[in-house]
């Protein structure tokens, strides 16, 4: 799967870099939530993993302006924001999925696969 990850924290980058290509992903990084959503509008990126607080745009303004331009692409929110109202409004913007920071590696493969098996559903 191509996926973009947006994330500004290089400790957290770098590794799910590396976890996420193991898994066989192709990944771009972007620590900067406007280069991010340009990249997306470009084209190319299947899902986009999203941390909320990003310089330059944060993850809910990515989301609400990927649904808004109808770019056919799965979210996730990647986000220390933890609170239920934090969450509701992440899916509410047009999240399809929201983990909260820590998480396991494990974890984020799963709902990955979890995603993407729902995409190739038919309606």
């Amino acid at each position: 799967m191509r996926i973009l990850l947006a994330e500004d924290d290089k400790l957290l980058a770098e590794p799910l870099l590396d976890y996420l290509q193991r898994e066989n992903h192709v990944v771009s990084w972007f620590s900067d939530g406007a280069l991010a959503l340009e990249a997306l509008v470009a084209g190319g990126f299947e899902l986009a993993l999203l941390d909320w607080m990003l310089p330059g745009l944060d993850g809910a303004g990515i989301v609400r302006e990927v649904r808004r331009r109808q770019l056919p692409l799965l979210v996730l929110m990647l986000t220390a924001r933890d609170a239920l109202e934090d969450v509701v409004t992440g899916l509410r913007a047009g999240a399809d999925d929201y983990l909260v920071k820590p998480f396991r590696m494990m974890e984020l493969a799963a709902r990955i696969r979890s995603l993407e098996r729902r995409s190739l559903q038919p309606y």
